[in-house]
């Protein structure tokens, strides 16, 4: 989780790319393009980040192709707060895999938060919910991170409406309660936006 290494495993795969030392035989592997990405956009190289994901999309095998190059691209205007174009490459995506469906879900989470849509935000979780208890080729641990996610969101949510409307001594406690809660989890999905979504609402 520290950057410094992040930035070097970024400088090591900027080298490797052109030498096509990343390929799995013709192709980059969709989640070697998904890991690149993730680093590009959490040192905030949206630049180069973008010019990668348009440069190396026919380099994706072409069954996973297009769903690989929306999502990526997705995340990318979430992170540079374009979220209506986020919205609509999401909106693109055929989740056939649980790693896309639940990370764009996750995306989709956080967008509605910052916008103040509550409504929208149950009902993503009661539908996130039910792929979690369907689908069998999830893990234990990946049900709990997901379903951690939403369910501390909603607190979070919460949390932010009362600030200012009820009692500050009860509100303080249910805050820490939730921050002790988070931080010492070790299955929380967002974790790191999570916190920096608390320690925005506390300052407040």
């Amino acid at each position: 989780g520290r950057n410094e290494f992040l930035h070097e495993w970024l400088t090591i795969s900027r080298f490797m790319l052109p030498l096509k030392l990343l390929q799995e035989g013709v192709h980059i592997s969709e989640w070697t393009y998904k890991n690149i990405v993730t680093a590009g956009v959490r040192l905030k190289e949206f630049e180069w980040t973008e010019q990668f994901i348009h440069q190396y999309y026919n380099q994706l095998a072409p069954e996973g192709r297009d769903n690989a190059y929306q999502y990526n691209l997705a995340v990318l205007y979430y992170e540079k707060h374009d979220f209506n174009r986020a919205m609509q490459l999401l909106n693109k995506v055929h989740f056939t895999d649980p790693n896309y469906y639940l990370d764009a879900k996750s995306i989709l989470l956080k967008i509605y938060y910052d916008h103040h849509e509550y409504d929208a935000i149950l009902s993503l979780r009661d539908t996130v919910k039910i792929y979690l208890l369907r689908d069998k080729l999830l893990s234990k641990s990946q049900r709990t991170l997901y379903k951690s996610l939403f369910n501390n969101t909603i607190k979070l949510y919460k949390l932010r409406i009362d600030k200012g409307v009820i009692n500050q001594e009860k509100w303080q406690k249910l805050f820490d309660a939730l921050k002790e809660d988070i931080t010492h989890s070790s299955l929380v999905a967002n974790k790191q936006w999570l916190i920096r979504e608390m320690e925005l609402l506390e300052k407040r």
